[in-house]
């Protein structure tokens, strides 16, 4: 059971948040979907969050890239999650 959404820093879709992957090559992503269904794809590169190429969005379906936990997205540049975003019953 989710209570909330994650946390993004900058203007949003409030209808929309992010989702974090790292790809079996090991690259960071965040994909975010907005209400109307568009999807956003950014990699995280030398510590900075950039646009990815469109053809990325892709990489989240594939079995080898793994969705990060709440500890590893905590991690991460600029990625804040409030407590109340993470699942019952887990910890960071």
């Amino acid at each position: 059971m989710r209570l909330a959404e994650p946390v993004v820093i900058g203007p949003r879709d409030p209808g929309s948040a992010w989702e974090f992957f790292r790809t079996e090559l090991g690259k960071t992503l965040r994909v975010e979907e907005d209400s109307e269904g568009a999807l956003r794809v950014d990699m995280l590169k030398d510590g900075t969050w950039s646009q990815a190429p469109r053809g990325m969005i892709g990489l989240r379906l594939e079995h080898s890239t793994q969705s990060l936990t709440p500890a590893e997205i905590l991690r991460l540049p600029f990625a804040r999650v409030r407590v109340r975003d993470l699942e019952m019953g887990q910890s960071l």
